[in-house]
């Protein structure tokens, strides 16, 4: 039967989901300051400085190293913002998950080098050992969806394949009520799947490859959303608009010279 808890007993509990909400607000809130920033300032690092922030200064990144950063290894688009931007780019700021926020700058393209043949020969067996090993896990995870969708419930997966199972909390489309670090891919994919069903597809994640299964899914409050829907679209486009606009402006002044023809503003 249900009961109503002492303060004593959910103190620690609700401290910690508090703690927790207002860090990913302050979170959120910094990320915003910080596009604003870009707009204004000619470089991440002033634009840092102006909202009271550190740079940090990863240094020369490769595709072999890169991974090593945890930064790196949670974020695909992180990771592939990294090697596709060049010096004077418009920086973006990219969520990574779990409420962190990343304004990348690269500095300076450093043209790749030719590896000695026994280095070569050494990453060479690693790629293929780490490859066989992903297929290895890919196969295991198709064969567990086929028996899944044969009618196999979870926990007789888990025997046959001898494979832990993870239940979550429920979870948001953003991650928030859970305390996994959630891939994105793993939630846009979970939350396109109707209850009791699997995800039909092997999803990979820089950490693996996952089977999902949706145990239930609950409802949004559709009256508190239509309260505040139309609002929250207009102001989230009149600031990304602004923001975005702000910081093209800032990546043309940086590439060109600017001269103002005083002749012609006195037309007007």
């Amino acid at each position: 039967p249900a009961n109503v808890l002492p303060l004593k007993a959910v103190h620690d509990k609700l401290k910690r989901e508090l703690e927790r909400e207002a860090a990913a607000n302050r979170a959120y809130a910094l990320s915003q300051d910080l596009n604003d920033a870009l707009g204004r300032e000619d470089s991440l690092q002033a634009a840092a400085e102006s909202v009271g922030l550190k740079v940090r200064r990863l240094g020369q990144l490769s595709t072999e190293n890169v991974l090593a950063n945890p930064l790196f290894a949670t974020s695909d688009e992180l990771k592939n913002k990294a090697f596709s931007m060049m010096p004077g780019d418009m920086i973006d700021i990219v969520e990574v998950g779990d409420n962190h926020f990343v304004a990348l700058e690269v500095l300076k393209r450093i043209k790749p080098q030719t590896l000695p043949y026994e280095e070569v020969v050494k990453r060479v067996y690693a790629d293929v050992r780490a490859d066989l090993a992903r297929k290895k896990a890919d196969d295991t995870a198709r064969s567990m969806l086929e028996q899944a969708k044969q009618g196999k419930d979870t926990k007789a997966l888990a025997q046959a394949f001898a494979i832990p199972v993870y239940t979550s909390k429920p979870v948001r489309s953003n991650g928030d009520g859970d305390d996994t670090a959630w891939v994105k891919t793993v939630l846009k994919q979970a939350f396109a799947t109707p209850e009791h069903a699997w995800v039909n597809q092997v999803i990979p994640t820089s950490k693996g490859v996952a089977v999902v299964y949706v145990q239930e899914v609950i409802a949004a409050d559709d009256a508190h959303f239509a309260e505040v829907a139309e609002q929250v679209r207009k102001d989230a486009l009149q600031a990304k608009g602004a923001v975005r606009f702000a910081r093209w402006m800032a990546s043309v002044r940086d590439r060109h010279d600017i001269t103002v023809n005083e002749r012609v503003l006195s037309r007007f």
